[in-house]
């Protein structure tokens, strides 16, 4: 396993629950931030321009401007860098690819992943022929994922994976795939 492979297993092995805390007040900020964003412009829309001759061109009104601007690009940079801290456990998303048990013939998969409470949740193929995941772990040292599920026309499905490029935003888990009696390969990628 890779140094930064490892280092990400133990990151999220031992901060699991502070990720579900900051999860669960993601919305609370955006809730918060979008609300100050709209007093930020209906105090732009409603404030009264200056006289030229008066405080329009003095020290005090640029100083004022420039300092409402400096607060304005600290809360942005504030928001942008908790925008990109609240992407989660990286099992979570959605992933799609294709499983096949041979190169001519491959079958589309889409799926809904959810890491909650250490442990996965998931949907495939949503729409009419979805199914839950029956069980799902991960094991974080080598970042191995173990699925199963039962198809709406009782196949049994087990894939095992193993997911790659893990600080990437596009990651991708390959492994092999199990339907009923037919075994293949799959591969999925973040979404």
């Amino acid at each position: 396993m890779r140094e930064p492979d490892r280092t990400l297993a133990s990151l999220f092995r031992n901060c699991s629950e502070p990720l579900a805390l900051l999860t669960r007040y993601e919305t609370s900020f955006h809730r918060t931030f979008d609300r100050a964003l709209r007093q930020i412009q209906l105090l732009q829309r409603t404030r009264v321009p200056p006289d030229v001759g008066s405080f329009g061109n003095t020290v005090e009104y640029r100083a004022v401007t420039n300092l409402m601007r400096q607060k304005l690009i600290y809360v942005a940079l504030t928001c942008a860098t908790f925008a990109i801290a609240q992407e989660g456990h990286p099992i979570t998303g959605t992933w799609h690819g294709d499983w096949a048990s041979s190169a001519t013939q491959r079958t589309p998969i889409v799926m809904f992943l959810k890491w909650e409470n250490k442990k996965i949740t998931g949907t495939v193929n949503p729409g009419r022929n979805s199914y839950d995941l029956k069980s799902a772990t991960l094991d974080a040292d080598k970042w191995m994922v173990h699925m199963e599920g039962d198809t709406k026309e009782g196949q049994h499905v087990v894939a095992d994976g193993k997911m790659d490029n893990i600080g990437s935003y596009n990651r991708t888990i390959t492994g092999t795939w199990t339907q009923g009696g037919t075994k293949g390969n799959f591969k999925l990628t973040r979404d």
